[in-house]
């Protein structure tokens, strides 16, 4: 499921990933986060995983602040 303004949203809009799957653990001000994307050609070229990283990276920054004491 691809909801508007996801991090998948945003990879397909950019033609860059096909899915994305994701859990997490937390436990104690801890938390784990796995993610697994599964790519395009393009989102596989050195630029698109340029992109792809950035855009990961940001989705997570987004999340600072909702853990432990945030």
């Amino acid at each position: 499921m691809k909801a508007k303004g996801s991090l998948l949203s945003a990879l397909k809009n950019e033609g860059l990933a096909i899915s994305l799957n994701s859990w997490s653990l937390d436990e104690e001000c801890v938390s784990i986060f796995y993610i697994s994307i599964e790519l395009t050609e393009q989102g596989a070229s050195d630029a698109g995983l340029e992109r792809v990283e950035d855009l990961v990276f940001l989705s997570l920054s987004l999340l600072r602040g909702f853990g432990c004491g945030g």
